[in-house]
């Protein structure tokens, strides 16, 4: 793979694209978009979804191996008194880290830690959404 090939963005948001599932009440579930390099679109956006980004420089080994960070974003909407769902935002984070964990797709190994935020839960009243930062390692193979 070459260093213009690279894609680590595009393909974690493939693999996490609606597979991660939010349970909004005991009978009710639905699963959550995921969007690359920041192709979030500002319409028809659902109370929470995803966004890749690369985070950081691409290091290598040899020009052969690389490795890096993503940023993945996970977004929720505010409860109505503007505080953020932390317990469905966890959840998310949980299961991306159960998807994401040591899987092999497309010449990519990823790793999520959940101790490794960039940013914390941060409401934004504007949006209505808070947004949470976390870092996702990367390496070819």
């Amino acid at each position: 793979m070459r260093i213009e090939e690279l894609n680590p963005d595009e393909v974690l948001a493939e693999l996490l694209d609606s597979k991660v599932e939010v349970q909004t009440s005991e009978t009710q579930r639905h699963t959550i978009v995921c969007y690359a390099d920041n192709k979030v679109p500002d319409t028809d956006l659902g109370d929470e979804f995803l966004n890749t980004m690369l985070n950081g420089p691409v290091k290598t080994v040899a020009g052969v191996r690389f490795s890096g960070n993503i940023a993945l974003t996970v977004y929720c909407r505010l409860q109505p008194d503007g505080t953020a769902k932390t317990r469905r935002i966890r959840s998310i984070i949980g299961q991306c880290r159960q998807r994401a964990m040591g899987k092999c797709v497309r010449g990519f190994v990823f790793r999520l830690d959940p101790s490794q935020v960039i940013t914390p839960t941060t409401p934004n009243l504007v949006t209505g959404y808070s947004a949470t930062v976390v870092n996702v390692e990367w390496r070819t193979i």
